[in-house]
């Protein structure tokens, strides 16, 4: 039987203002296409880099900074989207408020008006 070991990530990425999308990575096992990608590249400088030490013990220092880089940007963009989303509701909220005082500024003003064409009236009709 084969071991099927993946391991992905479900979270929040922001795309628009206050606006987030559902978003999963594999992180585990590594894209073999995302790989053969970075291995097509050309190394940007003249001289190849040098490995000290043991390649595998390289490699595992490496594959476990990718790891942490990989998880670190998910819970950033997480925390990213959730702030968005809050802020636009705390502004759709504010503008709300200032909707609903200036309508019940209005009502009073009104009656205000009302109150006092009532008592110019009566005042006249004494």
């Amino acid at each position: 039987m084969k071991d099927n070991n993946e391991l992905y990530l479900f979270y929040n990425r922001p795309t628009a203002i206050g606006l987030y999308t559902p978003t999963q990575q594999r992180l585990l096992p590594l894209d073999n296409h995302w790989r053969q990608k970075l291995a097509a590249q050309p190394w940007p400088t003249q001289r190849l880099p040098d490995v000290l030490g043991d390649s595998t013990t390289t490699l595992s220092a490496l594959t476990g900074e990718y790891l942490f880089v990989s998880l670190f940007r998910v819970c950033a963009e997480s925390l990213a989207s959730e702030n968005t989303s809050r802020l636009a509701a705390m502004e759709r909220a504010d503008q709300n408020i200032d909707e609903l005082l200036a309508g019940l500024h209005s009502n009073f003003h009104q009656l205000r008006q009302s109150g006092i064409k009532a008592v110019l009236m009566k005042n006249c009709l004494m």
